[in-house]
């Protein structure tokens, strides 16, 4: 595709491209040639050709935990949903209250089969004539063909705005004073705030969830080039350290933020994938939500999400974990990479009987190996 001039940043590919590398397609996002200048490497993610990281994969694990890290997500998926009976319909399919919210707030929902098992975590962003989700990569399709399924004679339109737009997040303990300096406003938790003026026009949400803060910055595929520029020029007490998928992956699993085709899955409920912050047991009917409140009700939850940290080579999800010869659960997610020496793994476990620091072990390629339970944040 031609390049188009960015009259901040030079001339770079803006928009979404495919790109052809070892016989697989992947989505090519509007930094790409701006992260290939300075990346160890690229490699896919969710189908998506991305940075693998910038320098080691320690320091920007710990730039995430201590500190400010910024990771180009564009691979998130965006829905904008338009439509008079927009917030209705979506307070009636999922699990928090969502008719509650004012606009500028947003809520952390998942959406759930009628046997209450999840079909996606969506963080949705209530405006005045509008709202925007945020759900899981490459599954825009999939949740808009569910979400069809269930309008009848509604007032709802969905249009998929993720290649017309770049999301960045700042993420770490100085991310919110970065982005409240940036804005020259305080920031408030689980609320968002549109940004009108140079260099950039810019939708700003401060998450604060599995033990983390999170500032997502949304722009428009034209301004990525000049966003991601200021983001790292800006003049403040701390600066961000740019960091890659690899590094994510592990600072993601030391968290226990769940992941579409991991712990985002029809095998689980919300219970199970840790998603307690996202239920509300005061709002009326939505679709799985006899089952949930049953489980709660007599007290049904038997899993949960655990951190297991091993050493040695990384164990694939699916893995069997077992405690005293007994298989409890298995793995879902493994970290990429080691950290100090230690590796993390997340598992949906039989909680009857678990305790932090109890030892385990997990069965892997024929071989078992040792590992030790912990709740999160995963400290290494």
């Amino acid at each position: 595709m031609g390049a188009r001039y960015n009259k901040c940043q030079g001339i770079y590919p803006l928009g979404i491209c495919i790109l052809f590398r070892r016989a697989d397609y992947f989505v090519q996002t509007s930094l790409l040639e701006i992260h290939r200048k300075v990346a160890t490497d690229i490699s896919e993610y969710r189908g998506y050709a991305v940075p693998s990281s910038y320098g080691t994969i320690e320091e920007e694990y710990d730039a995430a935990v201590n500190d400010i890290a910024l990771i180009d997500r564009s691979w998130v998926g965006r829905i904008e949903v338009t439509g008079a009976d927009r917030l209705d319909l979506l307070h009636r399919l999922s699990t928090n209250d969502l008719l509650k919210a004012k606009s500028g707030q947003a809520v952390g929902t998942v959406f759930t089969t009628d046997k209450g098992r999840i079909i996606d975590f969506v963080h949705i962003l209530i405006r005045n004539s509008s709202v925007l989700l945020l759900i899981s990569p490459k599954n825009e399709e999939t949740f808009s063909a569910w979400i069809d399924k269930y309008t009848i004679l509604e007032d709802l339109q969905l249009k998929t705005v993720t290649n017309s737009t770049a999301m960045f997040s700042l993420i770490g303990p100085r991310a919110v004073s970065f982005a409240s300096s940036l804005t020259g406003q305080s920031l408030f938790p689980n609320t968002f705030t549109e940004i009108s003026s140079r260099p950039f026009s810019a939708t700003l949400l401060y998450r604060t969830e599995f033990n983390t803060d999170i500032v997502d910055v949304i722009v428009d595929s034209s301004d990525a080039a000049c966003a991601w520029s200021h983001l790292l020029s800006f003049r403040a007490e701390s600066k961000p350290t740019t960091i890659g998928i690899r590094a994510y992956q592990v600072f993601r699993v030391s968290r226990g933020i769940p992941e579409m085709g991991a712990e985002l899955s029809d095998q689980y409920n919300p219970y199970e994938a840790g998603l307690y912050q996202a239920i509300s047991f005061t709002k009326g009917c939505y679709i799985g939500q006899e089952v949930i409140a049953r489980l709660d009700t007599y007290n049904k939850v038997k899993k949960g999400l655990w951190g297991v940290v091993y050493s040695g080579e990384i164990i694939q999800a699916g893995a069997e974990v077992l405690k005293n010869g007994d298989p409890i659960g298995q793995i879902t997610s493994s970290a990429p990479d080691s950290i100090r020496g230690k590796r993390i793994g997340l598992a949906i476990l039989k909680t009857k009987g678990l305790h932090t620091d109890d030892h385990v072990s997990i069965q892997s390629n024929g071989t078992t190996i040792a590992g030790s339970l912990s709740p999160f944040p995963v400290v290494i």
